[in-house]
């Protein structure tokens, strides 16, 4: 009896550890190589764009001047994305692309540029 306890319980430890491995984590990233299927979509003409890939995963395109960081903080139902530009004199645009990762409760995604509440210029999905 020992013997079955003890092999449910490490075939259980299995499943748990690869599941936990296969989650994606909730936040967002700065791509260095944009995706194939997002770049014609990518609008230089906009400030802030966010394309939808599928239910979880989005990108976040943001034309700015200066140094851009990027982190998000949750809160209930909403995803704050909080970005942060520094260094703005030089007046050259520069595109940032950003892969983002909801959970399923995050039904609200604001945007705050250096504490500023903005919206999206635009908003695209993708097929």
């Amino acid at each position: 009896m020992k013997k079955i306890l003890f092999w449910i319980l490490v075939v259980l430890g299995v499943l748990f550890l690869l599941a936990a491995c296969s989650s994606t984590a909730v936040g967002i990233s700065e791509l260095e190589k944009i995706p194939r299927e997002v770049q014609p979509i990518i609008n230089s003409e906009k400030r802030l764009q966010l394309v939808s890939f599928d239910e979880d995963a989005y990108y976040v395109v943001f034309h700015s001047t200066g140094t851009v960081t990027a982190n998000t903080e949750a809160s209930e139902d909403t995803l704050n994305i909080l970005l942060e530009v520094v260094n703005q004199q030089d007046e050259e645009l520069t595109q940032h692309v950003y892969k983002l990762i909801l959970a399923p409760e995050h039904e609200i995604i604001d945007v705050q540029i250096n504490g500023q509440t903005v919206h999206f210029d635009e908003v695209t999905g993708l097929n």
